[in-house]
């Protein structure tokens, strides 16, 4: 009895599952994506497995979302206590500056921080201008390679095809910043594997309905409190990745881009929704 009852719930945890899936499936097919390219990965942290991916090596534009791999960077191999005075250049290659989610508390640029203060306004309220001054740090005389070549080398470890990747900032407003949403899966997976990174990590990003860009986002469902995501919003492309817990109790982590979207709160709300259908 006991054996049936647990094959039972087996199979009621994979109908759940599937039945999740396929309205995620229904969603990809909708009429967004007659104008605009969707790219999803979904990834067991529990089960070390992809369960779910739409498009997941799409080559397409992070916008803010690369902060993520900026702060994941950055609390490698600086670590979470490496204090430094932020210096920014604000001429960015490609930059493009429509980033409308921005929402930057106030800071001093002739202030020390630490990594793991910095990466709070970078990531709870996507700072521009602190992620460029950490990506500036990953850069400096001791490092062995530049900002971008740190970036990749920590992707490469995570086990990403860097060769389908192109990192031109560390803050996402380059038009010249190209990864797939499997990349920053990967990349959320290896920081998960490291607690020291995990835990910064997770602690900093926007929290749904509660904080920083997603405080007003996926309020009143089984996302809010749960999916902890870093948002990214540039013309034409809308972004979120991170982390939630399944309706099993399974860690998961994600990642979603909106690519040639006519306007962001199309991507926004069709990513909550996306959530929503997760969470559940």
């Amino acid at each position: 009895m006991r054996k049936l009852i647990i094959l039972m719930s087996a199979v009621l945890l994979v109908s759940c599952s599937s039945s999740r899936f396929g309205a995620v499936n229904r969603l990809c097919r909708s009429n967004i994506s007659e104008t605009s390219l969707i790219g999803i990965c979904v990834y067991d942290l529990d089960r070390n497995k992809v369960v779910y991916e739409h498009n997941a090596d799409q080559r397409m534009r992070p916008a803010s979302c690369l902060k993520v791999l900026t702060a994941i960077t950055s609390l490698e191999y600086l670590g979470s206590q490496y204090v430094y005075t932020p210096q920014v250049d604000s001429r960015g290659w490609g930059w493009c500056w429509d980033d409308v989610e921005t929402n930057a508390i106030p800071w001093v640029a002739s202030q020390q921080y630490t990594i793991a203060g910095a990466i709070i306004p970078m990531l709870k309220n996507s700072d521009n201008m602190m992620a460029e001054s950490i990506f500036h740090q990953l850069s400096n005389p001791y490092m062995r390679a530049g900002s971008a070549g740190r970036i990749n080398i920590m992707l490469d470890a995570a086990g990403v095809d860097t060769m389908q990747c192109k990192i031109a900032d560390g803050s996402g407003l380059s038009l010249y910043n190209y990864v797939t949403p499997r990349a920053l899966v990967k990349a959320l997976v290896y920081a998960y594997n490291n607690d020291e990174i995990y835990k910064k990590l997770y602690s900093a990003l926007p929290v749904a309905g509660v904080d920083g860009t997603l405080r007003k986002r996926m309020k009143g469902t089984a996302a809010e409190k749960n999916v902890h995501a870093k948002t990214g919003t540039v013309t034409g492309i809308v972004s979120l990745a991170g982390y939630y817990r399944a309706s099993n109790g399974h860690n998961m982590c994600f990642s979603i881009i909106n690519q040639g979207i006519p306007a962001s709160s199309v991507g926004r709300s069709f990513q909550d929704r996306i959530c929503e259908l997760l969470c559940k």
